[in-house]
């Protein structure tokens, strides 16, 4: 009776939870197209394990009557919630409306900005070792300005290059101006094809090296044989590929979303139902990211891609409530009806295993690198919030 009731969900959210993942091997970065890899072949074959080993174990359990409690988890209390919900149905949907109107406002203004420099807590050996570097060296790292030589006379490039040293040595930039990052500087230096000019700057955000490497490289094109001059080294290599992010984690979220929408829409043959699970499937998503960057919170680069993550997680609680519903309906009841006995059915089950990935991801807050906590914080509160949107936001649209 259990595979008979929950194949085709237990199958549908397996698939969509492997959709989210995968989404992740469009990324440019290697390691996360290994992670999107894995981790989607592994929720598929957890999906044929629960399907398999699973039922086997079960059937070993001796049998035994279940006794009707009552609480806040009884079947009865989600019926119950169901019918308050409908019975405020515009407040519900006004709510819901709302929110997605603000997370949309914040999503258009989310600025990722990765800083290293937070990566650890204050007072960690690796943060203690980066400034004893800075006092004693004079730089964690360097952002190298290199000047292709071309037909230009080398003497010369190099007597401009140690121009260009001197007017960065001598600038009065205020603390947070970007040339305020720079303590020293190495060169210039003469290869066979460039000529290099190191620059020497204190470790911080991805946002303020990509500024100094552009400020560099203003000062040095305005002088006649540096127009060809370009800022590069390590420091400005991360900033970019953090800023990349950006345009991976927009990537990945579509690529996850129509997919699992069009699983939606071609399993339960209606084109309405998959948009109307849009909302409940993507606000917890989104809005945890979207709604800080209207207070000018920047996103660390590392933590985005949750999102996706999340997104094929958070959208297993309405595919049980759909189809528990659209089986309710072909059995005569009422939307209203079946509303609430889809929740009297699958509500304590989807709180249970919310609550049991919520405790998973909840170990990530107790790392000492900062992106780890980041990316527990966040899976913690979309999975949350999916449940409360699945619970609330979802029935008044049946």
């Amino acid at each position: 009776n259990v595979l008979h009731d929950n194949v085709v969900p237990v199958v549908l959210t397996s698939v969509t939870t492997a959709i989210g993942f995968f989404s992740l091997a469009t990324s440019t970065l290697a390691p996360v197209r290994t992670l999107g890899w894995m981790a989607g072949t592994g929720a598929l074959l957890a999906c044929a394990l629960s399907l398999s080993f699973v039922p086997w174990c079960l059937s070993l359990l001796p049998s035994r009557s279940p006794s009707a409690t009552e609480g806040p988890l009884s079947p009865s209390a989600f019926a119950r919630l169901g019918e308050r919900v409908l019975a405020r149905r515009p407040a519900v949907l006004g709510l819901t409306l709302g929110i997605a109107a603000l997370s949309a406002w914040g999503a258009s203004r989310v600025v990722v900005d990765t800083d290293s420099a937070a990566f650890f807590p204050p007072g960690h050996p690796v943060i203690e070792d980066i400034r004893w570097l800075e006092r004693n060296v004079g730089g964690f790292g360097t952002i190298d300005l290199l000047v292709p030589l071309a037909d230009a006379d080398p003497g010369e490039v190099v007597a401009e290059l140690e121009a260009v040293g001197e007017k960065l040595t001598a600038a009065t930039d205020s603390p947070e101006a970007p040339l305020s990052l720079v303590t020293g500087l190495w060169g210039p230096t003469l290869g066979r094809e460039h000529v290099r000019l190191m620059v020497r700057v204190e470790l911080a955000s991805s946002a303020r090296h990509l500024a100094v490497g552009e400020r560099i490289e203003a000062i040095a094109r305005a002088h006649p044989l540096l127009t060809q001059a370009t800022s590069t080294g390590k420091f400005l290599i991360y900033a970019r590929l953090f800023t990349n992010l950006e345009h991976d984690y927009i990537r990945s979220m579509l690529l996850a979303l129509g997919l699992i929408t069009l699983v939606i829409a071609v399993y339960f043959r209606s084109l309405t139902v998959a948009v109307l699970s849009i909302v409940p499937n993507t606000l917890p998503v989104i809005a945890p990211l979207a709604i800080p960057a209207l207070w000018g919170a920047a996103l660390d680069g590392p933590a985005i891609f949750v999102s996706s993550i999340a997104l094929g997680i958070c959208v297993d609680d309405t595919i049980h409530l759909l189809t528990r519903f659209r089986a309710g309906v072909a059995a005569g009841s009422t939307p209203v009806e079946a509303v609430c006995q889809a929740l009297q059915e699958v509500g304590k089950a989807l709180t249970v295993t919310t609550l049991t990935l919520m405790l998973g991801f909840s170990v990530l807050v107790f790392a000492q690198f900062w992106p780890n906590v980041v990316i527990g914080q966040l899976a913690v509160l979309m999975i949350g919030l999916a449940l409360v949107f699945d619970l609330v936001g979802l029935p008044p649209s049946a």
